[in-house]
């Protein structure tokens, strides 16, 4: 009985490790992509602090609806918010580099120099836009 015990606790930890390392991969660990920023600037959206601590100073926000090139060339569309107390938006007709992981925006965006573009990504890009 104490074998089967500790086969099904090991079996359990083995689980567990597993969906805490599928969970690491998909949040915190990315990959490059690039992406165009279109010529109309998103309107500037004012949210309230949902703990209630902060309300005196508003948080906004600018939404995009990009579509990021990885270096691979393989598209992926994705909703990215530019926020914070000050938010200033991305720079109209730019590209932008960012690390993003399937779950979020790691790093970036920052924007580059069209020059600084991979080859696959900038076929993609240019020719989209």
């Amino acid at each position: 009985m104490k074998k089967v015990i500790g086969l099904v606790f090991l079996a359990l930890l083995a689980f567990g490790g597993f969906k805490g390392y599928q969970y690491y991969q998909d949040t915190y660990v990315g990959e490059v992509a690039y992406a165009h920023v279109p010529n109309q600037v998103p309107a500037k959206v004012k949210h309230k602090s949902e703990s209630g601590i902060g309300d005196n100073s508003p948080w906004y926000s600018y939404d995009y609806d990009l579509t990021f090139v990885k270096e691979d060339g393989e598209t992926e569309k994705r909703n990215i918010q530019i926020s914070n107390d000050n938010a200033q938006p991305l720079v109209p007709n730019s590209y932008v580099k960012v690390t993003m992981s399937k779950k979020r925006i790691i790093e970036g965006p920052n924007t580059i120099d069209q020059k600084d573009l991979p080859e696959k990504a900038k076929n993609k890009l240019v020719t989209a836009n």
